[in-house]
């Protein structure tokens, strides 16, 4: 096996104190090499094609020679009744679930260690050079190093025979520099030369949990990997709904935990925006609103916190904890799929034009087209008083980034949650406290962020690519995984300028034309990332698309048939690709989520003449064109579908995807 390394700058603890070492990327040559327009990174990689603007590489990091990883025990504190913080340390001390503990904890469980006639060791865990803190975590306390599992169990049970606490670990997960070897799957996707489509699938409906590759099969993926974050549990909401922000075809399908990052997709996927969103919902009847606080989710668990209202213990985001709240209402979508959950409380049914139908108890069908409000405590009371059935109410949502923008969804557009934010403006970038990741409990960010598991990560580099990365993890001896900063590392090395993690663990799921093509298992998740063929719908082969919107500069988008459906909001300084924009392409078939959809209209609509005259004035390159604008060129007459400049037409210009009638630059209208 041949081995390359290059440089990888991060910070972790090792024995008794921080250092500040390279990681190394070794490369398992098997396979073409990538062609020069591939990062450095990947050299060596094993890559294949499945379509044209799209490349898959397969590689290892680290595992080269000098690798020493071993399995030890890591102590969890003493296994008497009762026994921590009174007996380790200063009452005042958090003791840290047995994953981490204090420096005076640590010094007096080491102490206890050795009088039962063991050696330890006490390692400090510091944070990342790069985080948005410094200084300690914690410190863990370990016994032994051993070649195999066995023997490390072997002395578990003596050290817990002894009246500790104690499991077996593998140091390769540790991610100290210089240790572990992880096994890494990257797609490349390049919007210039990829026809197809990158969209969001929740399976057949919002509620429930499918594999990815179910969802890959549904939707005739070429590649598609798992999505954001997603409730498990019935105690922590109704398994598969997103836990955090996520959206398909133009429509919110979860509310966002406030202020964490997400991916708008934008019309065909390739576009991507990254953003730290909220949202504001509420209903009115006449001149009395009240808030929603929620969507598609049991009133009064709110998994992930980070909601509205006054839920407790707090608004912020706090990740993997359920926080509550006895007041609240909270919408379920007819793409919900499931009835909705019963107890106290009470619901209105909505008809697909917002008036009440029913008051009902809580637990029912969502009328197809419609919606159910469902309410608790003074929510519910709100909706006794106010939502009569006769009552016609406005129910509004609103998302807004983090400079406070709304942001508009079009009809093809989707959103994909996830956390934290790795890379922003070409930095590595990771906010453990505003990500929720900075708890009660310190070890809970060395446990998820500094430890390496299986990852999925999010990302666009400075062409407009989109990077869509996967790692294999927990497989001693075989691929540990990465940490955040080491995952936020590598995707700046692939050349990310926005990049964020998904969901991770042991949902990290890649499907290649229908094989799972990651070594983590495969179990049912929320939601996914497909990527498409670029194939037209049915509906648009037999009916005209509305022309694309692309923002005129300086001004608002202009339309060649008055104002459109939805504006897509301006990306924030800084947070998009050098890309100039493009307009959105239709979405594919394969693209779409597997949810109820209209039907396409049963007779088409014919297209309107565009009556060739040659009286039209000439094109002239150095002229800006509105939608709508006709020229003539070369004995025909073309009538410019968006705003544009310099692109001529007959030809597909910086457009160069967009081949048909409807998405070309200028559509032609004839010879004159």
């Amino acid at each position: 096996m041949t081995h390359r390394a290059l440089p990888r700058q991060l910070t972790f603890a090792t024995a008794a104190l921080t250092v500040t070492a390279s990681l190394l990327l070794v490369a398992k040559v098997s396979g073409a090499e990538p062609d020069g327009t591939a990062p450095a990174a990947l050299a060596g990689w094993k890559r294949e094609s499945p379509a044209a603007g799209v490349d898959l590489y397969r590689g290892v990091l680290g595992g080269g020679a000098g690798t020493q990883d071993r399995w030890t025990v890591t102590i969890r504190g003493l296994a008497a009744p009762g026994a921590g913080k009174d007996v380790l340390g200063d009452p005042n001390d958090k003791i840290a679930s047995g994953l981490l503990f204090t420096e005076k904890q640590a010094a007096n469980l080491a102490a206890k260690l050795k009088a039962a006639g063991f050696t330890p060791r006490s390692e400090p865990v510091s944070w990342p050079a790069d985080a948005d803190r410094q200084g300690l975590i914690g410190v863990r306390v370990r016994v032994g190093s051993f070649d195999s599992e066995g023997e490390a169990k072997a002395e578990v049970k003596r050290v817990v025979d002894a009246g500790f606490k104690a499991d077996s670990e593998w140091t390769g997960a540790d991610g100290t520099p210089g240790t572990g070897r992880t096994e890494v799957q990257v797609a490349i996707i390049d919007p210039q030369a990829f026809t197809g489509s990158l969209g969001t699938s929740f399976g057949k409906t919002v509620a429930g949990k499918e594999t990815v590759a179910t969802m890959a099969k549904e939707n005739d993926a070429l590649l598609a990997t798992n999505g954001g974050f997603f409730v498990m549990e019935p105690r922590d909401g109704v398994p598969g709904v997103s836990a955090g922000i996520s959206a398909s075809h133009g429509k919110l399908q979860s509310a966002a935990t406030r202020g964490r990052i997400a991916a708008v997709l934008r019309a065909d996927g390739t576009r991507i925006e990254f953003k730290h969103l909220s949202t504001s919902l509420s209903v009115q009847a006449g001149d009395q609103s009240e808030v929603i606080d929620g969507i598609n989710r049991p009133p009064g668990v709110v998994r992930n916190c980070g909601g509205v209202g006054g839920d407790k213990p707090t608004e912020r985001p706090r990740h993997d904890y359920t926080c509550s709240d006895p007041d609240e209402v909270v919408r379920f979508t007819s793409e919900f799929g499931a009835p909705t959950p019963t107890g106290a409380g009470l619901e209105a049914v909505l008809d697909s034009s917002q008036q009440v139908l029913e008051l009902r108890p809580r637990g029912g069908e969502v009328p197809q087209g419609g919606s159910v409000l469902a309410g608790t405590g003074s929510g519910a009371e709100w909706l006794r008083a106010h939502a009569l059935p006769g009552t016609q109410l406005v129910v509004k949502d609103t998302i807004t980034d983090e400079n406070g923008s709304a942001v508009t969804l079009g009809s093809g557009d989707g959103i994909v949650g996830g956390g934290p934010e790795l890379v922003r403006n070409g930095k590595v970038h990771v906010d453990y406290d505003a990500d929720g990741l900075v708890q009660d409990d310190p070890s809970f960010a060395y446990s998820f962020g500094l430890k390496r598991h299986p990852r999925t990560l999010l990302g666009v580099d400075a062409a407009g690519r989109v990077l869509l990365v996967t790692s294999n993890g927990r497989q001693p001896r075989r691929s540990d995984g990465l940490g955040l900063n080491e995952a936020a590392s590598f995707m700046r090395e692939l050349g990310a300028v926005d990049a964020m993690n998904l969901d991770g663990g042991g949902s990290t799921t890649m499907v290649r034309e229908g094989e799972v093509i990651t070594s983590n298992g495969e179990r049912e998740v929320g939601d996914a990332l497909i990527l498409t063929a670029g194939k037209q719908p049915a509906a648009s082969q037999n009916s005209p698309t509305a022309a694309p919107v692309v923002p005129a500069p300086g001004g608002q988008p202009s339309h060649p048939d008055g104002p459109p459906a939805a504006n897509p909001a301006a990306p924030s300084p800084g947070r998009q690709p050098s890309l100039p924009e493009e307009p959105p392409a239709a979405p594919s078939v394969g693209a779409r989520p597997s949810l109820p959809v209209e039907p396409p209209a049963s007779n088409p609509v014919a297209v309107p003449s565009l009556a060739p005259s040659c009286t039209a004035p000439a094109w002239d390159r150095n002229a800006a064109y509105s939608g709508g604008q006709t020229v003539s060129l070369h004995g025909r007459v073309w009538k410019a579908q968006w705003w544009t400049q310099g692109d001529e037409p007959g030809t597909s210009g910086q457009w160069g995807a967009y081949q048909d009638q409807v998405h070309r630059v200028w559509q032609d209208a004839g010879a004159c």
